[in-house]
């Protein structure tokens, strides 16, 4: 896989050498014209001289121009279509996510399918939304479960504690450019509230985490 630092060197390098030769090539036209005009030639000389040097400087100009625009099309195109692969893997993922915790338990056959995807998923993605990814999947293998309540943690495990549902769907929204800066907290509020467990699922883990006291 090439290096994103080399490219960007190497892209910032032709875009240096076009402008170089661009440069070059008004410099030399400037100073053929001063010649031209400064040397006793006839006018139809200096006309078609004059003439020549215009049609090399628009020539130059238009091939520089159509670069530029082929790459920013090029550039736009890959962008688009890199945004359309993770629009659709990512609702697969949620989907996935969503199939699986349907039953409040998470077998290791769900497991293993939220993983496969997700490393279909990891090409793509922006490095926060792979590192929050890992760590949420790592948590529901640990946990056979998507949502933990902090209050059945050790304060340990609870400082070791990465990587919510709340916070990869967060990352996802960051990732594809959606989000409001100026409504950030409120919508992630919101998140926070479409991402908690169902009141059925709470009641269960209460009963569950008193059942285990109890015992």
């Amino acid at each position: 896989m090439a290096n994103p630092a080399a490219q960007l060197k190497a892209k910032i390098r032709k875009k240096f050498t076009i402008i170089a030769l661009c440069t070059a090539v008004v410099v030399t036209s400037a100073v053929l014209l001063h010649v031209m005009f400064s040397a006793d030639v006839s006018n139809l000389t200096i006309e078609i001289l004059a003439a020549v040097v215009a049609v090399v400087m628009v020539v130059v100009s238009v091939a520089v121009t159509l670069h530029f625009q082929v790459e920013y099309e090029a550039e736009k195109e890959f962008k688009t279509e890199v945004f359309k692969e993770k629009l659709q893997k990512y609702y697969e993922l949620l989907a996935t996510f969503s199939k699986a915790d349907d039953d409040d338990v998470i077998s290791s056959d769900e497991l293993n399918e939220m993983k496969n995807l997700a490393r279909s998923v990891a090409l793509i993605a922006h490095p926060d939304v792979v590192v929050t990814l890992s760590n949420f999947l790592e948590n529901v293998e640990r946990f056979q479960k998507f949502y933990i309540r902090e209050d059945e943690l050790s304060n340990e495990v609870r400082s070791e504690l990465k990587g919510t549902f709340r916070n990869l769907v967060i990352r996802m929204r960051t990732d594809l450019e959606v989000v409001d800066q100026l409504r950030k907290n409120e919508v992630e509020q919101a998140i926070g509230k479409l991402v908690a467990p169902t009141k059925r699922m709470d009641e269960n883990t209460d009963i569950a985490v008193s059942a285990s006291r109890s015992d």
